[in-house]
């Protein structure tokens, strides 16, 4: 309203016609400066608004691909954690595959010079069958050497204890030989040896060889090595002529091939040979080693 009134009075206070039209002549460019200032004026605050609206927007954007960035940024920690993780369990696992591979070669390493030395007592025990079978009979009373009779087992815990182990020997009598079998637990599968084993198919029999015999009969007092090489140096060696009910007689004489209980009475009990079966016999000293083992005191 101030501006209306203010052109009336402008127009009022004219002197002249002239003065008159000039004064609406500057009222009109006045009013089209205010108008176009006013077109700019909304011009930029459209533009201001539209500016305003792309900001947020671009911010917007920004924030999301934030949120994206981290989102990624999450993902990579956590892939990489899970590749860390990955390694050290791969490593482990390596670790402890050749641990097991260090003990199977050590198992592998002993049961070949088990296997060694049970190739050579079926070499050995082949050898000296093959002199007995050619060379006559020899009764053992004939041979035995003095108080190799003797039965005593000694007495208390220790006399219970070979009862044990005889017993445990004499339980299996009739099982059949088999080359390489017998455990703790008693009689198992044999093995192959490339020989007469083999033929005998002791591979596919549930026995016991003569050292796998003393293994299971022993078990209660000690775990014996299957062969009886080893077994000869398992406890105090004690003459011939004073061996008593529970000790392990051995047959050589150059080197162990056979092992065998001893009962007592001129009696002991064996895994014979292939072909065989677990037996009570009369002690043959041919061969029979000046020193038994005993484990039971």
């Amino acid at each position: 309203q101030g501006a209306v009134i203010g052109s009336i009075g402008a127009y009022l206070g004219a002197r002249s016609p002239q003065e008159l039209l000039q004064r609406e002549q500057l009222l009109g460019a006045v009013g089209d400066a205010h108008l176009g200032t006013l077109t700019r004026l909304q011009d930029a605050l459209t533009e201001a608004a539209d500016a305003d609206a792309a900001a947020r927007e671009a911010l917007s954007e920004a924030r999301d691909r934030r949120d994206e960035a981290e989102r990624a940024a999450d993902a990579a920690d956590a892939a990489t954690r899970e590749v860390v993780s990955a390694a050290q369990e791969q490593e482990e696992r390596l670790a402890s595959v050749e641990e097991d591979k260090r003990r199977v070669e050590t198992r592998l390493v002993h049961a070949r010079e088990v296997a060694g030395g049970l190739h050579a007592q079926r070499d050995r025990y082949e050898e000296w069958r093959d002199r007995q079978k050619q060379a006559p009979a020899q009764a053992p009373a004939a041979s035995a050497p003095s108080g190799a009779s003797s039965s005593a087992a000694g007495s208390g815990a220790a006399g219970a204890t070979v009862e044990t182990v005889v017993s445990r020997a004499l339980s299996q009598v009739g099982v059949p030989y088999a080359w390489g079998g017998g455990n703790a637990d008693g009689p198992t599968y044999g093995i192959r040896d490339g020989g007469i084993a083999d033929s005998h198919g002791d591979y596919r029999k549930i026995g016991f060889d003569c050292s796998g015999l003393m293994i299971y009969a022993f078990a209660p007092v000690t775990a014996l090595p299957h062969y009886s090489g080893y077994q000869y140096h398992a406890g105090r060696k004690v003459p011939v002529s004073q061996m008593r009910r529970g000790d392990m007689l051995f047959w050589g004489p150059d080197h162990i091939h056979h092992v065998a209980l001893y009962l007592g009475d001129g009696q002991m009990v064996e895994a014979p040979y292939s072909g065989g079966y677990v037996r009570v016999t009369p002690v043959r000293y041919d061969g029979l080693m000046p020193y038994v083992t005993r484990l039971v005191e």
